[in-house]
């Protein structure tokens, strides 16, 4: 599957070795161990132990395949028609961001899908073009990203390069250091940055650069 990945329309703009020698050992007497019997585990432990240890194995498989069927979720292409018609909890659903830390999907990515997912209006019969545009933005990305095929920070990147989205950049900078539990909150904020010479009655020489919310 071939990713087209998209950014947001601006128009949203406002919303070793470790072994050791041992030299020097005095010629002294070493004790000779005396050989001491030891149970074999029977048939059924040696059973019940690699049953306990492809279970572990069985629960990382499954994690990964859940969060690889959002990728793909993600990632299928529908018509127009079914955007508009199809509930946003269908076509782009809220994720357990705690859950897939858990499974594995780093803070970066997770950050990213939920300001991708914040972005998103509500839809109306006067904005429905805008706001499949957004919603394929996220799907798209959100795929990418899961699928390993561009990193949350090469998305960062290109955000920044727009004017119109830099705020965007600078709201993932910020998400991409909360924990999972407070990323969904947190991402209908927008934190804006600009370089200021004189803010407050104080002047800046050089000019600093000015974060606000």
């Amino acid at each position: 599957m071939s990713v087209k990945l998209r950014l947001p329309q601006e128009a949203r703009r406002q919303t070793g070795d470790n072994r050791q020698t041992i030299t020097d050992v005095p010629d002294t007497e070493v004790p000779v161990p005396v050989p001491v019997p030891v149970d074999k585990p029977s048939t059924h432990q040696q059973a019940r132990g690699a049953k306990i240890e492809d279970f572990g194995e069985e629960i990382k498989g499954a994690a990964k395949h859940r969060y690889a069927q959002l990728a793909e979720a993600m990632g299928k292409t529908l018509e127009d028609g079914e955007y508009a018609t199809q509930p946003l909890s269908k076509l782009f659903p809220k994720p357990d961001y705690a859950r897939l830390e858990k499974e594995g999907v780093d803070s970066d990515t997770l950050a990213m899908m939920a300001l991708y997912r914040s972005e998103i209006p509500t839809r109306t019969s006067r904005n429905i073009q805008k706001w499949i545009s957004i919603v394929k933005s996220g799907r798209e990305a959100t795929a990418g990203m899961l699928e390993g095929k561009i990193p949350a920070a090469k998305l960062a990147d290109m955000m920044d390069s727009k004017p119109g989205l830099r705020s965007m950049s600078d709201t993932w900078k910020l998400l991409r250091t909360l924990s999972a539990s407070q990323i969904d909150k947190a991402s209908g904020y927008r934190v804006r940055s600009g370089v200021y010479s004189f803010v407050g009655g104080k002047r800046y020489d050089p000019p600093q650069m000015m974060y606000s919310r």
